[in-house]
C-alpha cells in the first residue's frame, strides 16, 4: 500500500497559503448572494447513522458508533466541535433534552465513528438522537433532522420465548406456525423479534411484515443464529390479532446438495412480541407450546436444489384471526437449537430489480426456453393460466447448448447432483402468479415446461435478489469496453451478496476467504459494505473458535459446516485484510481494534509455518487463463507476499493503538521477509520475479529492490507483449494489482491495451465469443476449442473473485483513493491514470463524509478536471500534466511556484492540497 505520510507533513501549510492568496476564492457576490451565503453557513447535517446503519431496529451492541455528514456548499467547511444528544422520547429530543446522553460541546473534528457513552441502554427500547456541529469560525449549525435506533433483546435473559418446531417426521410439507393474541387500542410501541431457521417469512393478520427475503442470513448455527426486529405498530388492530410464520429448510437444514449432510436440524423458530401501551403498561407474547402448526403449500425447499409449491394446499387466510380452516396441531418445544441469538445488523436481502424477457422459443410440447439476457441471482416470477393440478416446472442455467436446450455444466450438477428447478402445482380457474420464497439460483436462461398455452413476455420475469446495501459508487469512461468490464464486475458482485460474499450463486454458494479479500475493495467502491463485511468477520471468528486443531485459525470457507480445511496463508489473510479495509475505507477504528487480537493470532500462525522467512504453503494465483495448470506464479511467492502485507498492516495497526513493542517486532520481521523474498525470487538479470503476478504483487506490496521498480514494471509489459499478444496472464491475485503496477511506473499504454485490446487474447472475447454478462470463474479471454477451454466451460460463470480489478477503475482511472494515515477518505488522494489514452472518465463515491466526485476530460489541448470534496474532508491533488502552459483553478491562475513537488513518477511531479468544495481545474498544454 502506497504511503503518503510524507505529503501530509510537507503540505500542511500549502492550503493556508493557497487560500490566503485567494486562488480558490469565489467571484464578487451581490447583496442577495451575501445573504444566501449567510444561510449556507448553517450547514445541514445529513445521513445520520447508528452502528453503520440508518435508523436501525433491534441492534444489540451496548456502545454503538454514530456518524453524520456535513452538507455545505462552502469551500473549506470543517467541523471543530459537535454536540450529540440522545433522548428517550421525540418530545424530549425536540426540547433539546438529552436525558439518555448529552455530550455537550465536544471539541473534536471527527464526524464518523463517535462511540456512545451515555446511560446503559435497555433492551427493547427506542432511542432518539440528533447532532449539531461548530465550524472553523465557531458558528454552530442547526440541529440535524432527528434519527432513531432501537435495541433488540440484548441479554439472554431478555428472551422469554422458546424455540418451537413441528412433527417433521410425519409432515410432507414445510410448516406454517401461528398464534392469536389480543391488543388494546392505545398501543405505543410494538416490536417483534424473530429468528426462523433456516428461512422464514413473518405475517400479521394476513399480510406479510416487511420486505425481507431469505431471512435471516446464514451463520454458524452451532454458535449463534441471527434474529430480525420488526415494528408492527401500524399493522396491529384492536382486539384479536394473529401472528403467522412460514418456515423452510434454508441453510439450517441443507442435507441434499453436495453429497454430504450439512444439516443442523429440522426447521424451528423463536418469536417474541413486545407491546407497550400509552399508559406505560407492557405485555409480552412469546412462542411456546401454545402455538399451533399446519402443513403449508411449500412442499419442499432447498437453497441449492429449488422449491416445490402446491397451490392446492394453500390454507386461505391462514394468518388471519378469522381463519378456521386447515389441520392445525400443537407445536413441539424444541430441545436442540442455536446456543445464542444475535441481532441481524446488516442490510437484509431483498428483491432489488425485475428483469424482462429478451426472447423465447419453443423446444417441445408445452416447453419453452426464455432468455433474460443477463446472468444474475434470484428467481423467476411466473404467470400462467392452467387447469387444477397442472405441474409447471421451471429449470434454470447459465448457458444453452447449440440446439437451444439448457446446459447445466457451469452450475455444477456434478457437485450438487441436482439441476436448479422450481415446481408449481396449479390450483386452476384463474390466472396464477407465483414465485419461490426460500431458495435462489444463478442463471440467465429459463426453461418452463407444462404450459397449455402459448406464452408471452409476461410468462416469466426475473427477480434480482441480493443484500440491500445502498449503492455507493458509479463509474464510466470514454471506452465502452472498460465500461462493459465494470458492468460485468458489478453484476457479478450483486449476484453473490446474500448475507455474505459467495463464490458463485449456484454450484457452491460458499464464503471462501480468498474470494472475500480479493473482492472486498471493489465491493466497497460500489456499495456501502461496512455492516456487510463486519458480519462476515464475525462469521470468520465464530468458525475459528470451533477449530480444535488450530485454535483461532479460520477455515477456508466461512460460515457453515462445509469448511474445506484450515485456511491457507493466501486465503486466510482475509482475517487481516478485511479489518484493515474497514479502517482504510470507512475509518473504522472500532472493528480494527476488536479484531487486532485475531489478526495477531493469524500472523503468528503463518510465521510458524514459515521456513527461513518464506511461506511455502498456499493455493496460489487462482484461476489464470486456461486454469490452474497454467499458473506461473509459485504459491510460495504469493503466500510470502501476503504474509509481508499482513505484517505491514499489523505494524500500522500497532502504531495506531500505540503498541510500540508490537510495532517494532512487525517492522523487524517485515524487513527480514523482504530480504528473503528478494533473495529467493528476484532475477537481477531479467529484472523480474518471474511472472506478471509475481511482479505485480512485489510492486503493490513494496517488496522490490530499491531503484528496480521501473524495470520490474517494464518486465510485466514485455511479458504481455512477447507471450500473450499484449494481454495479461494473471489469476485472482494478479489481476486486481497489475494495472497499478504498470501505470505507476509509466506503462500506461500497456495497461490500456490489456483493458481495451481485441482479437486473439482479450477481454473482448468474453462477450463477443462467449456472450458473458458476468465474470466467469476462469475468464474465457481466448477463443479456444472446448477441450482446451475446459476450466472456463466447466467452471462457474458468475464468480466475483475475478472482479477485483474494478477497484482500480475508481482509484486508478478516476483517481479516488483513501489514505492510510487519514482514513475513511478524510483526506482523499486524487491521482488519475490513462489520461493520455482516454478522452474522459468520471466517478463518484459516497464516503462517510459525503459524496466525492472526480471527472476529467480533454478538449483539444485543454485538460479539465472537476473535483468535489465533501465538507470536513480535504484532498491531495496530483496534477497529471507537468509540461503545461497555464493552470486555472476555479477560474483563477495558479503560479507554478505555488505547487508542491510530489514524490511520484512520470507526469505526476506536482501536487496540491485543497480543502472541501467544488473545483474546476483547467490545465492547458
Amino acid at each position: 500500500m502506497k504511503k503518503f505520510s510524507f505529503l501530509l507533513i510537507l503540505l500542511m501549510s500549502l492550503t493556508e497559503v493557497l487560500f490566503a492568496e485567494g486562488l480558490f476564492a469565489k467571484r464578487p457576490m451581490s447583496n442577495d448572494q451575501v445573504e444566501i451565503q449567510k444561510n449556507e453557513r448553517k450547514s445541514a447535517l445529513v445521513n445520520l447513522k447508528c452502528e453503520y446503519l440508518t435508523n436501525p431496529l433491534g441492534i444489540d451492541v451496548s456502545n454503538p458508533d454514530f456518524s453524520w455528514e456535513i452538507n455545505s456548499a462552502i469551500h473549506g467547511e470543517t467541523q471543530i466541535a459537535y454536540q450529540l444528544i440522545v433522548a428517550s422520547s421525540p418530545e424530549l429530543l425536540s426540547k433539546n433534552i438529552g436525558d439518555v446522553w448529552d455530550t455537550n460541546k465536544v471539541t473534536d473534528a471527527n464526524s464518523i465513528n463517535r462511540t456512545y457513552a451515555g446511560k446503559p441502554l435497555e433492551s427493547g427500547t427506542t432511542y432518539y438522537w440528533k447532532v449539531r456541529v461548530w465550524n472553523s469560525q465557531d458558528q454552530v449549525s442547526p440541529w440535524s433532522t432527528p434519527a432513531l435506533w432501537s435495541t433488540g433483546l440484548m441479554n439472554p435473559q431478555d428472551w422469554k420465548a422458546k424455540w418451537i418446531t413441528y412433527d417433521a417426521a410425519n409432515s410432507t410439507s414445510m410448516p406454517l406456525f401461528r398464534t392469536h393474541f389480543m391488543a388494546k387500542s392505545n398501543v405505543k410501541h410494538a416490536m417483534i423479534y424473530l429468528s426462523g431457521l433456516g428461512y422464514s417469512e413473518l405475517y400479521l393478520n394476513g399480510n406479510k411484515v416487511g420486505d425481507h427475503v431469505l431471512d435471516p442470513a446464514q451463520t454458524n448455527y452451532d454458535t449463534y443464529a441471527l434474529y430480525d426486529t420488526y415494528d408492527i405498530k401500524d399493522q396491529l388492530k384492536k382486539g384479536k390479532n394473529t401472528i403467522g410464520v412460514m418456515l423452510a429448510d434454508g441453510w439450517y437444514n441443507q442435507n441434499k446438495a453436495g453429497g454430504a449432510d450439512f444439516s443442523y436440524g429440522k426447521p424451528k423458530m423463536i418469536c417474541q412480541l413486545q407491546l407497550e401501551y400509552d399508559n406505560g403498561e407492557k405485555e409480552t407474547i412469546v412462542s411456546d407450546g401454545s402455538w399451533e402448526w399446519a402443513e403449508g403449500p411449500v412442499i419442499s425447499s432447498n437453497v441449492y436444489v429449488g422449491e416445490t409449491y402446491d397451490a392446492c394446499k394453500e390454507i386461505k387466510d391462514w394468518s388471519k384471526p378469522e381463519c378456521n380452516s386447515g389441520k392445525w396441531k400443537p407445536v413441539i418445544v424444541a430441545n436442540s437449537f442455536p446456543p445464542s441469538l444475535k441481532a441481524q445488523m446488516l442490510p437484509p436481502i431483498r428483491k432489488r430489480k425485475e428483469i424482462q424477457i429478451k426472447k423465447y422459443y419453443k423446444i417441445g410440447d408445452g416447453k419453452y426456453v426464455f432468455d433474460l439476457g443477463q446472468n444474475f441471482s434470484g428467481w423467476n416470477r411466473i404467470r400462467v393460466k392452467q387447469a387444477k393440478g397442472d405441474t409447471i416446472r421451471v429449470r434454470m442455467c447459465e448457458e444453452v447448448h447449440p440446439d437451444g436446450t439448457l446446459d447445466f455444466t457451469s452450475t455444477g450438477v456434478y457437485y450438487t447432483r441436482y439441476e436448479q428447478t422450481d415446481t408449481y402445482i396449479c390450483v386452476g380457474k384463474r390466472i396464477e402468479t407465483w414465485e419461490p420464497r426460500f431458495t435462489y439460483h444463478g442463471f440467465r436462461y429459463v426453461e418452463v415446461s407444462g404450459l397449455r398455452n402459448e406464452p408471452d413476455k409476461q410468462t416469466v420475469k426475473g427477480m434480482v435478489v441480493f443484500s440491500s446495501v445502498p449503492q455507493a459508487g458509479s463509474f464510466s469512461c470514454s471506452n465502452e469496453q472498460i465500461n462493459r468490464l465494470h458492468k460485468l464486475a458489478v453484476w457479478t458482485l450483486t449476484s453473490n451478496m446474500q448475507g455474505m460474499l459467495t463464490d458463485c450463486p449456484h454450484r457452491e454458494k460458499c464464503g471462501w476467504t480468498g474470494d472475500a479479500h480479493t473482492a472486498a475493495p471493489m465491493s466497497i467502491y460500489n456499495f456501502d459494505m461496512e455492516a456487510f463485511w463486519i458480519k462476515y468477520l464475525y462469521d470468520i471468528r465464530s468458525s475459528a473458535a470451533r477449530n480444535v486443531e488450530k485454535p483461532g485459525i479460520p477455515y477456508m470457507i466461512n460460515p457453515g459446516k462445509r469448511e474445506c480445511g484450515i485456511a491457507t496463508p493466501d486465503w486466510g489473510t482475509a482475517l487481516v485484510q478485511i479489518p484493515w479495509d474497514l479502517y482504510l475505507y470507512y475509518g473504522n477504528t472500532s472493528i480494527l481494534k476488536a479484531f487486532y487480537p485475531d489478526m495477531k493470532v493469524w500472523v503468528s500462525y503463518i510465521e510458524n509455518l514459515s521456513k527461513d522467512n518464506i511461506v511455502n504453503e498456499g493455493l496460489g494465483d487462482w484461476c489464470p487463463p486456461r486454469g490452474n495448470e497454467t499458473m506461473d506464479c509459485p504459491p510460495k511467492l504469493s503466500s510470502t507476499a501476503f504474509h509481508y502485507f499482513d505484517l505491514t498492516i499489523m505494524e500500522q495497526a500497532a502504531k495506531i493503538f500505540k503498541k510500540s513493542e508490537d510495532e517494532a517486532y512487525y517492522q523487524l520481521t517485515r524487513q527480514k521477509i523482504k530480504q528473503a523474498f528478494i533473495h529467493n525470487f528476484y532475477d537481477w538479470n531479467k529484472h523480474s520475479f518471474g511472472s506478471q503476478t509475481a511482479n505485480s504483487l512485489a510492486l503493490y506490496f513494496q517488496l522490490t529492490p530499491s531503484g528496480e521498480e521501473k524495470a520490474i514494471s517494464n518486465a510485466i509489459a514485455k511479458d504481455a507483449t512477447d507471450n500473450y499478444s499484449g494481454f495479461c496472464h494473471t489469476g485472482i491475485f494478479g489481476l486486481p494489482r497489475i494495472f497499478r503496477a504498470l501505470t505507476e511506473q509509466g506503462n500506461e499504454a500497456s495497461a490500456y491495451h490489456i483493458l481495451t485490446g481485441k482479437g486473439k487474447i482479450s477481454f473482448d472475447n468474453m462477450w463477443k465469443i462467449y456472450g458473458a454478462t458476468t465474470l466467469w470463474e476462469t475468464l474465457p479471454v481466448e477463443n479456444l476449442p472446448d477441450s482446451l477451454n475446459k476450466w472456463s466451460i466447466e467452471g462457474s460463470h458468475n464468480h466475483p473473485m475475478q472482479g477485483g480489478f474494478d477497484a482500480w477503475f475508481y482509484n486508478g482511472i478516476a483517481g479516488i483513493t483513501p489514505m492510510p494515515n487519514d482514513p475513511g477518505f478524510r483526506t482523499i488522494c486524487f491521482k488519475p491514470y490513462l489520461i493520455n489514452q482516454l478522452k474522459w472518465a468520471e466517478a463518484s463515491y459516497h464516503s462517510k463524509y459525503g459524496i466525492i466526485r472526480s471527472s476529467w476530460k480533454w478538449n483539444k489541448n485543454l485538460f479539465t478536471w472537476d473535483i468535489t470534496i465533501p465538507a470536513n474532508a480535504d484532498g491531495l491533488v496530483y496534477l497529471p500534466i507537468s509540461n503545461y502552459s497555464s493552470l486555472l483553478i476555479n477560474g483563477k491562475k495558479v503560479d507554478r511556484s505555488m505547487l508542491q513537488d510530489a514524490d511520484a513518477s512520470g507526469e505526476y511531479t506536482k501536487v496540491l492540497r485543497i480543502k472541501s468544495g467544488y473545483y474546476k481545474i483547467e490545465v492547458k498544454k
